[in-house]
């Protein structure tokens, strides 16, 4: 999607991509979750691998539009009954389902950005749990 970051619906083709893309996100990745039991014949341990933990991704950023807002309420509301795809800026795309969505508006001076919005803007945590990597480094690995 050309370096920004957009929603997707992938029932009806229809797509948003964001005015802002995230300022941050937090590190994310895959543990292993290994348990170990005493065997009867007392030669070791043995290990007994578990599911590995699912994928979030953590987002953080800065909303100065109102459409934003409410594309991104559009969004949240829209995973209550389906899966949306998620690319970010640098063209990796996932399946995933919006956990939380959690805006904080922010008192300006002046947003000239919007004019509809001139004394406001909003801060942002988005919370998004991976069901199926599509595309990008993580491809095939199980979400």
């Amino acid at each position: 999607m050309n370096g920004r970051d957009a929603f997707i619906n992938p029932s009806s083709g229809a797509s948003y991509v964001w005015h802002i893309g995230h300022d941050a996100e937090e590190s994310f990745g895959k543990a292993r979750s290994i348990e170990h039991s005493a065997p009867t014949t007392g030669k070791g341990l043995i290990r007994q691998q578990g599911a590995s933990t699912p994928m979030a991704l953590r987002l953080t950023g800065t909303i100065l539009h109102s459409a934003q807002h409410s594309q991104f309420i559009y969004w949240w509301n829209l995973c209550e009954t389906q899966t949306i795809w998620f690319d970010d800026f640098d063209d990796d795309r996932y399946e995933v389902l919006i956990l939380d969505f959690n805006p904080t508006r922010q008192r300006t001076l002046r947003n000239s950005r919007d004019p509809s919005i001139p004394y406001h803007y909003w801060t942002y945590q988005l919370n998004l749990e991976v069901v199926r990597f599509i595309s990008g480094p993580w491809t095939g690995v199980t979400p």
